[in-house]
């Protein structure tokens, strides 16, 4: 890829694809992006960056988006993630087991069928493995997992989805997880990989009405666990937008945690990234 760089335009052309596209501040000087993507051969025209990577158009560039739920968060700080209970990233990769709480998880099920795990080895690499549920029995992957960013079911039996929770564990410890009913993982959790970058810009936030509520993201590298974002809401729903991202580079931790005033409320989260390879 090759870019020329101007005061607020940016002109890429991509030798894989052929592709020419014009970058520059959108005219509403808010800091937005707008592309026009044209291609030599399709004629095509796209005036939006976030469409042009999300169809692959601009090569190198991806969205990535860390989301899920808790639903009983107390006072203390707690990880937004479906188990609704503390996490610990792993110090060193292992293989993983994974089983249900059914026997309908099965590779005849009703269940889940097949699922399949995207994470990260010993060095940070992108990996990716298939499995066959087995229930309530275990099932160890053949890779290595030092961190796993997305789990979902690749096949289902009648009921479409897992009929227990399923967790994936590395020793004792869940390390991601899939509530019966949801069919893949849902988690504010993950780690950018070996020659990527994420740069993060917005998200959302949401609480049962009427509970004072705070959210944190949390980025982990080097050993220092930090916040970046704190949002703090009186209920509903909270959208968070900077005009400049924040730039996480390769083998940071990301975790999102939240804490409410009374109750135990029921809280969702979601983060956008958007993904440079390097």
């Amino acid at each position: 890829m090759t870019i020329q760089k101007a005061q607020s335009k940016s002109t890429i052309r991509d030798i894989t694809t052929g592709i020419n596209a014009t970058v520059e501040l959108d005219a509403s000087s808010k800091g937005a992006l707008r592309t026009i993507v044209t291609s030599d051969n399709q004629g095509l025209q796209v005036y939006d960056m976030s469409v042009a990577v999300t169809l692959g158009l601009i090569t190198g560039y991806k969205r990535v988006a860390l989301f899920g739920y808790n639903l009983s968060v107390s006072s203390g700080f707690e990880p937004v993630w479906s188990k609704s209970d503390t996490y610990t990233f792993p110090s060193s990769a292992s293989t993983l087991t994974i089983s249900s709480t059914s026997t309908s998880d099965t590779l005849a099920g009703t269940g889940a069928r097949k699922l399949v795990i995207e994470g990260l080895d010993s060095s940070h690499n992108e990996i990716i493995e298939q499995i066959n549920m087995n229930g309530t029995s275990n099932v160890t992957t053949a890779q290595s997992f030092l961190r796993v960013n997305f789990a979902y079911l690749s096949e289902a039996g009648s009921n479409q989805s897992n009929a227990g929770d399923i967790s994936i564990n590395s020793g004792a410890n869940t390390i991601s997880f899939l509530k019966a009913g949801d069919s893949q993982s849902q988690q504010c959790i993950g780690t950018v990989p070996t020659g990527k970058y994420y740069l993060l810009s917005k998200g959302f936030f949401s609480y049962d009405k009427n509970n004072q509520s705070s959210v944190k993201i949390y980025i982990i590298a080097n050993g220092v666990k930090r916040c970046i974002i704190n949002v703090a809401s009186a209920g509903e729903q909270t959208d968070y937008l900077t005009k400049y991202p924040f730039l996480l580079p390769p083998k940071t931790d990301i975790i999102v945690e939240s804490s409410v005033s009374t109750g135990n409320p029921s809280a969702t989260a979601g983060i956008e990234f958007l993904e440079v390879t390097i």
